[in-house]
């Protein structure tokens, strides 16, 4: 018969301990292996979201600008004080 690892198998191990004076570290290491799995769950779970995140914030950032430069062409032409290549420069100060 074909042994399958499962959800179970933890426990299958600590049921098969001839050892019985040892049962508390072998459940602390079981906690512990089934913690780290869940952390490891958690955090791949939150890289994706992170990701995801990251890519909307980008979209975002580069709409930002375009409103703004929308808006400012008016007080730029304003007052210049430097001519190049005929752009026009104002300084802020």
């Amino acid at each position: 018969e074909i042994y399958k690892i499962d959800l179970d198998h933890a426990n299958k191990v600590l049921s098969m301990q001839e050892d019985e004076s040892k049962p508390d570290k072998v459940q602390e290491v079981v906690d512990v292996v089934t913690t780290a799995k869940i952390i490891t769950e958690v955090v791949t779970a939150a890289s994706v979201t992170i990701t995801a995140a990251s890519t909307n914030i980008t979209a975002a950032e580069a709409q930002v600008p375009i409103a703004t430069l929308t808006a400012a062409p008016a007080r730029v032409t304003a007052a210049p004080s430097k001519r190049r290549k005929r752009v026009v420069i104002r300084d802020l100060q």
